[in-house]
């Protein structure tokens, strides 16, 4: 299980694109053998972001070209899939909390 500290302040969008970039400098500290992966979000701004590789958001600008850099310096490629938020597993700690 992955355990990171937020700031109360920042916007869920936001929140929810560095979860993904945590995952994957997880990902990349694990140093699995396969460089491609797939990666599910319950949030359809962070399936978009991550799907076209552009925003036109500032706060989310700085975190989506921390992801890509470090994507494309590790030689990563992922897929970006949606499931509902009700069917996301990585949601129920949130939920119960």
């Amino acid at each position: 299980m992955l355990k990171h500290e937020v700031k109360q302040d920042e916007h869920i969008n936001k929140l929810e694109l560095r979860a993904f970039e945590l995952a994957l400098r997880w990902r990349l500290r694990a140093r699995a053998r396969s460089r491609r992966f797939l990666h599910l979000v319950d949030s359809q701004v962070v399936l978009s972001v991550l799907g076209r590789g552009r925003t036109s958001s500032r706060k989310l600008r700085p975190v989506l070209r921390s992801i890509f850099a470090r994507a494309l310096s590790a030689g990563v490629f992922f897929a970006i899939g949606f499931v509902q938020s009700g069917l996301n597993v990585a949601d129920i700690p949130s939920r119960t909390a």
